[in-house]
């Protein structure tokens, strides 16, 4: 699961005030997919990526946007409504986030004289006009 590994460090590089202790970030309902054949030892994992902030101080809105800028990179091919969310208000400052979204890693696998390589392969490049549908807002 090295894309919840490498969004999490995304999160925690942005200047939100979010604190390694603040974040869990977690998978589930993962699946294995393999379509086998003689030479294809490939496969993909799929998996729902939640992605948890505690005690936030700010809303939800610079989370999204981080979140999103890393799917526009990594999973260029997400329909435009997969990020889902949740919150909790816990008082008038703190709030506890929940993100989810579905990732997937395409891994090739290589038969090598020492061994089996396994490589999670990158993404496309994403097309820069792809969000060209939004309106700018302002975030404070």
């Amino acid at each position: 699961m090295k894309k919840l590994l490498a969004l999490r460090t995304h999160l925690l590089s942005r200047r939100f005030g979010l604190k390694k202790d603040q974040l869990i970030c977690f998978a589930e309902n993962g699946r294995v997919v393999s379509v086998r054949g003689e030479r294809n030892r490939n496969f993909r994992l799929t998996y729902e990526a939640n992605i948890i902030a505690q005690d936030y101080e700010r809303g939800p809105l610079e989370l999204a946007y981080a979140i999103l800028e890393w799917l526009h990179a990594h999973e260029p091919e997400l329909s435009p409504d997969s990020l889902r969310f949740e919150a909790e208000l816990l008082d008038t400052e703190k709030t506890d986030l929940g993100f989810q979204v579905e990732l997937s890693e395409d891994i090739a696998v290589t038969v090598e004289d020492e061994g089996i390589r396994l490589e999670v392969m990158s993404e496309p490049v994403p097309d820069p006009d792809a969000l060209s549908g939004f309106s700018p807002h302002h975030i404070d």
